[in-house]
Protein backbone atom coordinates (compact mmCIF):
# COMPACT_ATOMS: atom_id res chain seq x y z
CA UNK A 1 0.00 0.00 0.00
CA UNK A 2 1.24 3.95 -1.12
CA UNK A 3 2.03 5.62 1.87
CA UNK A 4 0.14 8.98 1.70
CA UNK A 5 2.28 11.66 1.06
CA UNK A 6 2.62 14.77 3.63
CA UNK A 7 3.10 18.27 1.76
CA UNK A 8 3.43 21.36 4.08
CA UNK A 9 2.34 24.47 2.46
CA UNK A 10 2.17 28.44 3.40
CA UNK A 11 0.04 30.26 1.91
CA UNK A 12 -2.81 28.09 1.28
CA UNK A 13 -5.44 29.72 2.20
CA UNK A 14 -5.81 32.35 -0.71
CA UNK A 15 -4.69 32.18 -4.32
CA UNK A 16 -1.97 29.88 -5.46
CA UNK A 17 -1.70 28.15 -2.19
CA UNK A 18 -5.61 27.93 -2.19
CA UNK A 19 -5.13 25.99 -5.68
CA UNK A 20 -2.34 24.08 -4.37
CA UNK A 21 -4.18 22.85 -1.81
CA UNK A 22 -6.93 22.04 -3.81
CA UNK A 23 -4.98 19.89 -6.12
CA UNK A 24 -3.08 17.89 -3.76
CA UNK A 25 -5.88 16.66 -1.71
CA UNK A 26 -7.54 16.15 -5.40
CA UNK A 27 -4.65 13.88 -5.47
CA UNK A 28 -5.12 12.44 -1.94
CA UNK A 29 -2.58 13.86 -0.08
CA UNK A 30 -2.53 15.16 3.99
CA UNK A 31 -1.78 18.55 3.47
CA UNK A 32 -0.15 20.97 6.36
CA UNK A 33 -0.85 24.60 6.34
CA UNK A 34 1.16 27.11 7.49
CA UNK A 35 -0.94 30.25 7.25
CA UNK A 36 -2.33 33.78 9.34
CA UNK A 37 -5.11 33.42 7.52
CA UNK A 38 -7.81 29.62 8.11
CA UNK A 39 -7.60 27.81 5.24
CA UNK A 40 -10.61 26.35 5.97
CA UNK A 41 -11.88 22.54 5.91
CA UNK A 42 -9.77 21.07 2.67
CA UNK A 43 -6.78 21.31 5.10
CA UNK A 44 -6.38 18.54 7.16
CA UNK A 45 -3.58 20.86 9.70
CA UNK A 46 -3.93 24.00 10.16
CA UNK A 47 -1.42 26.26 11.74
CA UNK A 48 -1.66 29.84 12.47
CA UNK A 49 1.36 31.43 11.85
CA UNK A 50 2.46 35.44 10.97
CA UNK A 51 5.43 34.70 8.58
CA UNK A 52 6.88 38.04 9.26
CA UNK A 53 7.80 37.09 12.23
CA UNK A 54 10.89 35.26 12.37
CA UNK A 55 10.54 34.15 16.25
CA UNK A 56 7.39 32.71 14.98
CA UNK A 57 8.66 30.58 12.48
CA UNK A 58 11.34 29.18 14.81
CA UNK A 59 9.25 28.25 17.77
CA UNK A 60 7.08 26.46 15.58
CA UNK A 61 5.98 22.81 16.84
CA UNK A 62 7.74 19.53 15.32
CA UNK A 63 6.07 18.55 11.82
CA UNK A 64 6.88 15.01 11.42
CA UNK A 65 7.89 13.48 8.19
CA UNK A 66 7.68 15.78 5.00
CA UNK A 67 7.53 14.79 1.76
CA UNK A 68 7.27 18.64 0.30
CA UNK A 69 7.61 21.96 1.74
CA UNK A 70 5.66 23.96 -0.88
CA UNK A 71 6.59 27.74 0.13
CA UNK A 72 3.72 29.78 -1.33
CA UNK A 73 2.85 32.53 1.21
CA UNK A 74 3.84 35.69 -0.29
CA UNK A 75 3.39 39.89 -0.44
CA UNK A 76 2.54 42.01 -3.70
CA UNK A 77 4.07 45.24 -4.64
CA UNK A 78 2.11 47.72 -2.03
CA UNK A 79 3.49 50.82 -0.75
CA UNK A 80 4.52 50.64 2.70
CA UNK A 81 4.81 46.95 3.05
CA UNK A 82 8.90 46.96 1.61
CA UNK A 83 10.02 46.03 5.07
CA UNK A 84 7.16 43.18 4.90
CA UNK A 85 7.83 41.98 1.26
CA UNK A 86 11.18 41.02 1.85
CA UNK A 87 10.62 39.63 5.54
CA UNK A 88 7.76 36.79 3.99
CA UNK A 89 8.80 36.52 0.56
CA UNK A 90 12.19 36.23 1.02
CA UNK A 91 13.44 35.58 4.55
CA UNK A 92 10.65 33.79 6.39
CA UNK A 93 10.84 31.08 2.90
CA UNK A 94 14.67 30.71 3.65
CA UNK A 95 13.87 30.68 7.61
CA UNK A 96 10.90 28.29 7.05
CA UNK A 97 12.59 25.83 4.82
CA UNK A 98 16.01 25.49 7.16
CA UNK A 99 13.54 25.01 10.39
CA UNK A 100 11.63 21.90 8.62
CA UNK A 101 14.75 20.52 6.84
CA UNK A 102 15.57 17.84 9.61
CA UNK A 103 12.29 16.51 8.89
CA UNK A 104 11.75 16.31 5.34
CA UNK A 105 11.95 12.98 3.85
CA UNK A 106 14.86 11.68 1.75
CA UNK A 107 13.43 11.64 -1.84
CA UNK A 108 11.54 15.09 -0.94
CA UNK A 109 10.70 17.86 -2.72
CA UNK A 110 11.57 21.93 -1.92
CA UNK A 111 8.97 23.78 -4.27
CA UNK A 112 9.48 27.73 -3.63
CA UNK A 113 7.03 29.73 -5.95
CA UNK A 114 9.15 32.45 -7.57
CA UNK A 115 8.01 34.96 -9.92
CA UNK A 116 8.57 36.35 -13.40
CA UNK A 117 9.34 39.64 -11.73
CA UNK A 118 12.63 38.01 -10.67
CA UNK A 119 13.94 36.94 -13.77
CA UNK A 120 16.70 39.71 -14.02
CA UNK A 121 18.59 37.69 -10.51
CA UNK A 122 21.99 37.72 -13.04
CA UNK A 123 21.61 41.50 -13.74
CA UNK A 124 20.76 42.13 -10.05
CA UNK A 125 23.15 39.35 -8.16
CA UNK A 126 24.99 42.15 -6.30
CA UNK A 127 21.98 43.67 -4.82
CA UNK A 128 20.99 40.10 -4.60
CA UNK A 129 23.84 39.04 -2.60
CA UNK A 130 24.24 41.55 -0.19
CA UNK A 131 20.26 41.17 0.73
CA UNK A 132 20.73 37.07 1.57
CA UNK A 133 23.83 38.11 3.51
CA UNK A 134 20.99 39.82 5.85
CA UNK A 135 20.27 38.00 9.21
CA UNK A 136 17.81 37.91 11.61
CA UNK A 137 19.97 40.40 13.48
CA UNK A 138 20.29 43.35 10.63
CA UNK A 139 18.38 46.51 10.40
CA UNK A 140 16.13 45.70 7.22
CA UNK A 141 14.80 49.06 7.37
CA UNK A 142 17.98 50.28 7.22
CA UNK A 143 19.27 48.08 3.96
CA UNK A 144 15.92 49.36 2.65
CA UNK A 145 17.19 53.07 3.06
CA UNK A 146 20.93 52.57 1.97
CA UNK A 147 19.37 50.42 -1.17
CA UNK A 148 16.66 53.17 -2.12
CA UNK A 149 14.03 50.38 -2.28
CA UNK A 150 10.52 51.20 -3.30
CA UNK A 151 7.64 49.00 -3.12
CA UNK A 152 8.30 47.11 -6.89
CA UNK A 153 11.91 46.86 -6.56
CA UNK A 154 11.46 45.35 -3.21
CA UNK A 155 8.94 42.67 -4.61
CA UNK A 156 11.55 42.00 -7.70
CA UNK A 157 14.40 41.86 -5.43
CA UNK A 158 12.75 39.41 -2.86
CA UNK A 159 11.95 36.49 -6.26
CA UNK A 160 15.10 37.44 -7.49
CA UNK A 161 16.43 36.11 -4.27
CA UNK A 162 14.25 33.28 -3.81
CA UNK A 163 15.86 31.96 -7.15
CA UNK A 164 19.07 32.63 -6.39
CA UNK A 165 18.79 30.73 -2.92
CA UNK A 166 17.34 27.84 -4.35
CA UNK A 167 20.25 27.57 -7.17
CA UNK A 168 23.50 28.02 -5.17
CA UNK A 169 21.49 25.13 -2.37
CA UNK A 170 21.17 22.91 -5.07
CA UNK A 171 24.28 20.95 -3.82
CA UNK A 172 23.34 20.93 -0.30
CA UNK A 173 20.06 19.38 -1.06
CA UNK A 174 20.77 17.19 -3.58
CA UNK A 175 23.07 15.62 -1.33
CA UNK A 176 20.29 15.20 1.71
CA UNK A 177 18.32 13.39 -1.21
CA UNK A 178 15.89 16.69 -1.91
CA UNK A 179 15.20 18.72 -4.83
CA UNK A 180 14.70 22.15 -5.06
CA UNK A 181 12.58 23.72 -7.79
CA UNK A 182 11.22 27.44 -8.41
CA UNK A 183 8.19 28.23 -10.23
CA UNK A 184 7.77 31.55 -11.46
CA UNK A 185 4.14 32.64 -12.82
CA UNK A 186 3.15 36.03 -14.56
CA UNK A 187 0.22 37.53 -13.99
CA UNK A 188 -2.28 35.67 -11.94
CA UNK A 189 -5.79 36.11 -11.33
CA UNK A 190 -5.82 35.91 -7.59
CA UNK A 191 -7.05 38.57 -5.00
CA UNK A 192 -3.92 40.31 -5.44
CA UNK A 193 -3.62 40.89 -8.86
CA UNK A 194 -4.45 44.57 -8.77
CA UNK A 195 -2.05 45.05 -6.71
CA UNK A 196 0.48 44.07 -9.60
CA UNK A 197 -1.87 45.87 -12.34
CA UNK A 198 -0.82 48.87 -10.69
CA UNK A 199 2.62 48.17 -9.01
CA UNK A 200 4.21 47.23 -12.47
CA UNK A 201 1.67 49.23 -14.60
CA UNK A 202 2.84 48.82 -18.61
CA UNK A 203 4.85 46.48 -18.01
CA UNK A 204 2.06 43.89 -16.52
CA UNK A 205 -0.45 45.25 -18.94
CA UNK A 206 1.84 44.24 -21.95
CA UNK A 207 1.78 40.80 -20.86
CA UNK A 208 -1.76 40.35 -20.44
CA UNK A 209 -2.80 42.40 -23.42
CA UNK A 210 -0.38 39.78 -25.55
CA UNK A 211 -2.15 36.41 -23.93
CA UNK A 212 -5.47 37.75 -23.17
CA UNK A 213 -5.83 37.07 -19.72
CA UNK A 214 -3.67 36.48 -16.55
CA UNK A 215 -3.36 33.05 -15.52
CA UNK A 216 -5.53 31.13 -13.27
CA UNK A 217 -3.96 29.76 -9.43
CA UNK A 218 -5.14 26.50 -10.69
CA UNK A 219 -3.12 26.51 -14.01
CA UNK A 220 -0.03 27.79 -11.60
CA UNK A 221 -0.97 25.22 -9.19
CA UNK A 222 0.07 22.11 -11.37
CA UNK A 223 3.48 23.67 -11.02
CA UNK A 224 4.18 22.54 -7.16
CA UNK A 225 1.98 19.91 -7.80
CA UNK A 226 3.33 18.06 -10.37
CA UNK A 227 6.98 18.60 -8.80
CA UNK A 228 6.01 17.03 -5.38
CA UNK A 229 6.38 13.70 -7.76
CA UNK A 230 9.63 14.44 -9.23
CA UNK A 231 11.50 11.48 -11.49
CA UNK A 232 15.01 12.64 -10.91
CA UNK A 233 14.68 15.85 -13.14
CA UNK A 234 11.72 17.55 -10.84
CA UNK A 235 8.85 16.52 -12.72
CA UNK A 236 5.61 14.27 -12.82
CA UNK A 237 6.60 12.67 -15.75
CA UNK A 238 8.81 12.17 -18.63
CA UNK A 239 9.65 15.17 -20.37
CA UNK A 240 8.81 14.22 -24.47
CA UNK A 241 12.00 13.45 -26.49
CA UNK A 242 13.99 16.91 -27.48
CA UNK A 243 15.80 16.95 -31.01
CA UNK A 244 18.93 18.81 -28.76
CA UNK A 245 19.91 18.98 -25.41
CA UNK A 246 17.79 21.18 -23.01
CA UNK A 247 19.41 24.36 -22.27
CA UNK A 248 18.40 28.33 -21.36
CA UNK A 249 18.84 28.72 -25.12
CA UNK A 250 16.36 25.51 -26.47
CA UNK A 251 13.62 25.09 -23.68
CA UNK A 252 10.05 23.99 -25.06
CA UNK A 253 8.63 27.17 -24.49
CA UNK A 254 5.28 25.68 -26.05
CA UNK A 255 5.06 22.48 -24.17
CA UNK A 256 4.23 21.60 -20.12
CA UNK A 257 6.14 19.28 -19.34
CA UNK A 258 4.37 18.52 -15.72
CA UNK A 259 1.37 17.29 -17.63
CA UNK A 260 1.99 16.45 -21.09
CA UNK A 261 -0.51 18.87 -22.75
CA UNK A 262 0.36 22.45 -23.81
CA UNK A 263 -0.80 25.30 -21.60
CA UNK A 264 -3.17 27.86 -22.77
CA UNK A 265 -0.84 31.32 -24.09
CA UNK A 266 -2.11 33.08 -21.05
CA UNK A 267 -0.15 30.53 -18.66
CA UNK A 268 3.57 32.21 -18.08
CA UNK A 269 5.66 29.70 -16.47
CA UNK A 270 8.71 28.79 -15.70
CA UNK A 271 10.15 25.90 -13.38
CA UNK A 272 14.31 25.69 -12.14
CA UNK A 273 15.45 22.69 -11.09
CA UNK A 274 19.03 21.47 -11.11
CA UNK A 275 20.33 24.98 -12.12
CA UNK A 276 18.01 24.81 -15.79
CA UNK A 277 14.79 25.76 -16.49
CA UNK A 278 13.06 22.73 -17.05
CA UNK A 279 9.26 23.96 -18.50
CA UNK A 280 8.35 27.26 -19.48
CA UNK A 281 4.70 28.24 -21.08
CA UNK A 282 5.13 32.00 -21.43
CA UNK A 283 3.97 31.91 -25.50
CA UNK A 284 3.34 29.85 -28.07
CA UNK A 285 6.00 28.95 -30.78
Amino acid sequence: MTRQRHIVLTGGASGIGAAALALFKADGDRVTVIDRNDPGPAADRWINADLSDLASIAALESLSRIDVLVNAAGLPPRPGLEWTILRVNTQALIALTEHLLPHLTPGGAIVNMASKAGGKWRENLAQVQRFLALDASHDLDAFLKEEAIDPVRAYDLSKEAVIAWGLSNIERFRDLGLRINSVSPAAVDTPILEDFMTAFGARATRGVDLTGRAGRPDEIAEGPVGLRKGNGRGTGRRRRKAKRPLNRAAVPIHFNALSGRRLDPAVALIIFNEGLPICSAAKRL
